[in-house]
């Protein structure tokens, strides 16, 4: 009996072609290969753990004659929405602690002071508008429309100019196909000319992506989402998270980096 069969966090296929892909290319060492394991591992332990709890309580139910429906509910945890690899020794997190070893792996335990974290799926955010090369808005997207399973996706949402100078900079240093860049500004007001253009720059007028990615206003923040759409790193303090993130995938940047400017 099929209880429980759907894929955990994101599909199976999703999560080791990116990396046979990077490992195909040249561009990554084949111990990221060893990475899927690593993920999937605990989660699809705690699948057949959960799978088992479901199937005994049926059993019990049937052979005890009470409410068998009652049995056959099912949680929202079911849904798998909340499960995650936060444990990943590939994921880089700079705003929340640590996670060494997994814990709750279908992300069961909720409080409304979560925040997204690395390892977690990334979150959609509905009414973007897109900023033509003339810095006028041109159409709406959305961030799953933006996303893609062929390349990475750098969210950055727009601070300091000469920050986000430094982290284009520096994510360009990397394999340009492989790694896209957006930014992603507050309102239409804070859109300035720099000296580098991102791959896509977007007007959060909704707010949608900085609720959703927990994002303070003139907060700055990068995040770098994985072509299987689970966040890869989440960036605050500078450029070392980015380059603890993508040498560890793609190795040596092809340019030197430049540190960002301190803050005044």
């Amino acid at each position: 009996m099929h209880i429980l069969c759907s894929p955990s966090l994101t599909p199976p296929e999703a999560n080791l072609g990116w990396k046979l892909a990077l490992v195909e290319k040249g561009v990554a060492a084949p111990s990221l290969l060893d990475t899927y394991t690593e993920e999937r591992a605990p989660v699809i332990a705690e699948m057949l753990k959960t799978s088992s709890g479901l199937f005994n309580n049926f059993a019990q139910s049937r052979a005890s004659g009470t409410d068998r429906q009652a049995a056959w509910r099912r949680g929202g945890e079911l849904h798998q929405f909340g499960v995650h690899c936060r444990w990943s020794s590939i994921v880089v997190d700079e705003r929340s602690p640590e996670e060494v070893t997994p814990t709750d792996p279908y992300g069961r335990v909720h409080s409304i002071a979560d925040i997204v974290r690395a390892g977690e799926r990334a979150p959609d955010a509905p009414g973007l508008l897109v900023l033509g090369a003339d810095g006028a808005t041109a159409r709406r997207t959305t961030l799953f429309d933006i996303f893609g399973i062929s390349y990475h996706t750098a969210l950055i949402f727009v601070n300091r100019l000469d920050k986000t100078d430094a982290v284009l900079s520096a994510l360009r240093a990397y394999p340009t196909a492989l790694l896209r860049t957006v930014f992603i500004y507050g309102n239409a007001t804070e859109v300035r000319s720099g000296n580098q253009k991102p791959d896509v720059a977007v007007v959060d007028q909704d707010g949608n992506a900085h609720e959703g990615y927990n994002v303070w206003e003139q907060e700055f923040l990068v995040f770098i989402v994985r072509p299987d759409g689970a966040v890869g790193a989440i960036v605050r303090s500078g450029l070392d998270g980015i380059k603890r993130y993508c040498d560890g995938l793609f190795g040596t940047p092809l340019t030197p980096v430049n540190p960002i400017p301190n803050s005044p």
